[in-house]
């Protein structure tokens, strides 16, 4: 792999002819693009949080064990008791 050097430099000569030599786009944007823009960045918030949802249940759940409860815990039914 003795010619990677030199393909990088190629790809970058390309790069800058590429960006050198551009005419202008005469094109439209019409208003949904933004629309289309703020659906794309919400699902993939929402696919994000889908996808780490239980690394962030954990989180939350370690949170609310550190807290001291103030609630005692339930009396066992032993089977004597008449509840």
């Amino acid at each position: 792999m003795r010619n990677k050097p030199a393909l990088a430099a190629l790809v970058v000569v390309m790069l800058l002819f590429l960006m050198g030599f551009e005419r202008k786009a005469y094109a439209y944007t019409d208003p949904g693009s933004g629309l289309l823009a703020v659906q794309y960045f919400f699902s993939l918030a929402a696919g994000a949080l889908f996808y780490f949802r239980r690394s962030i249940a954990r989180i939350f759940r370690s949170r609310s064990s550190e807290t001291p409860s103030d609630k005692e815990q339930p009396a066992v039914n032993d089977g004597n008791s008449p509840n």
